[in-house]
């Protein structure tokens, strides 16, 4: 179980940072559109090693965070 809360609070920091980045992205869009992609193939890879761990809740949460990125 400490797994899940490790996920949920990871899952909540990475969706803050889309919310800071898209006020620069006036700035900067395809900088921003990079840092985006970056930040869902990290969840990706958390996702795909949750399922691999057979932590199934967990894993469909954070691809839940990377779809919603892209």
């Amino acid at each position: 179980m400490p797994e899940e809360t490790s996920a949920a609070s990871s899952s909540g920091s990475v969706e803050e940072k889309p919310c800071s980045s898209s006020s620069s992205s006036s700035a900067a869009p395809a900088d921003s559109s990079v840092d985006v992609m970056e930040e869902a193939k990290k969840l990706i890879g958390t996702g795909n090693r949750h399922l691999v761990m057979g932590d199934v809740v967990s894993a469909v949460s954070v691809f839940q965070d990377a779809c919603s990125m892209l």
